[in-house]
């Protein structure tokens, strides 16, 4: 049964969709496999930082993009594509300004009122971090639209190796929790 569905005009979609699911299970590997290695050298805070990191960008970045970018593979013609593109790019790079300026000012108030305060002096990388998920999703998803499939799984498996190392490396260099902040924004913003 599963080769009659790698054969015909649908057998593109299905080789594109086992590539793309190979290439993010072979990144989840990857970070599984550094766990054990990451548990030895931070503590417990610092995995909380990070897990207040995560979800606090996680909950900004869709709204960065005002999610114009899922819209990308939807025209016929490259130009328009390239036009939404651009209007995608043009609100992302406005969003981070005023989230940047914005927890700038603000990252006292705003982690105490989310109870984040660990995070208060590293209000920067969840600026970068914010910003670099945007483009991060406004790429792949033109590599998406482009059906470079491989590009994409390969820069899932990047991303998550050299993430690890960073968060490893910056661990024994006793960076702690800014090692695992950074190797996130690295590993998958």
């Amino acid at each position: 049964m599963i080769p009659r569905y790698f054969s015909g005009q649908i057998s593109p979609v299905f080789r594109g969709m086992m590539t793309l699911a190979m290439g993010s299970g072979a990144a989840r590997l990857i970070g599984v496999a550094s766990i054990p290695i990451l548990t030895r050298i931070y503590s417990p805070e610092d995995f909380g930082a990070l897990a207040s990191f995560t979800v606090l960008v996680s909950m900004i970045s869709p709204v960065l993009t005002l999610r114009y970018v899922v819209a990308l593979p939807l025209p016929r013609r490259d130009g328009m594509a390239m036009n939404l593109m651009a209007l995608s790019a043009s609100i992302m790079g406005i969003m981070a300004l005023i989230v940047t300026v914005g927890l700038w000012l603000l990252a006292p108030l705003l982690m105490g009122l989310l109870s984040m305060e660990v995070l208060v002096p590293y209000w920067w990388l969840i600026a970068l971090g914010v910003t670099a998920a945007g483009v991060y999703e406004l790429l792949s998803t033109w590599a998406t639209r482009r059906k470079a499939y491989i590009t994409i799984a390969k820069t899932e498996v990047l991303q998550s190796l050299s993430g690890s190392l960073l968060k490893i490396g910056l661990g024994l260099l006793a960076l702690k929790p800014i090692g695992l902040l950074v190797g996130q924004v690295v590993a998958r913003p």
